[in-house]
């Protein structure tokens, strides 16, 4: 009778291990199934038929003021000390919390928001030092 429970034990643990995978495979199909679903189907320019080409080729746009201030936000940045960058890096592009970005730098926490601050302060100086420049006839 022992050999009969020891026997049944495993087949148990087979079946809920089974049942676990099962369940797993039908989620991770139904998620793909439905990011498939969500996804734009795109056609290459070469696969489209002639007339269905489009008539004048598509127009570059112009720079928007948006990228201006984006090339002053990247010139401004790029002047920042490395470690000034590392942090505003970790915390805007990579978005992580300021525990786990100051666990990396080795900094303490405190000692992390402070180094934030002041790179935004320089960050929002070299800017305003800026724009004065160009303002000025």
């Amino acid at each position: 009778m022992h050999t009969q429970q020891a026997q049944k034990e495993p087949d148990e643990l087979r079946a809920r291990f089974t049942r676990w995978l099962e369940v797993l495979v039908f989620r991770a199909r139904a998620k793909y199934l439905q990011k498939e679903a969500n996804r734009i189907q795109t056609i290459s320019l070469e696969d489209l038929p002639e007339d269905q080409w489009p008539v004048a080729p598509p127009q570059v746009p112009l720079k928007t003021e948006f990228d201006f201030e984006e090339e002053r936000l990247t010139k401004a940045f790029s002047s920042l000390s490395l470690e000034r960058q590392e942090v505003l890096t970790l915390l805007f592009l990579y978005d992580l919390k300021p525990k786990d970005a100051a666990a990396l730098l080795h900094f303490q926490v405190k000692d992390f928001y402070n180094a934030k601050y002041q790179a935004i302060k320089k960050l929002r100086t070299i800017l305003a030092e800026e724009e004065e420049t160009t303002d000025e006839p």
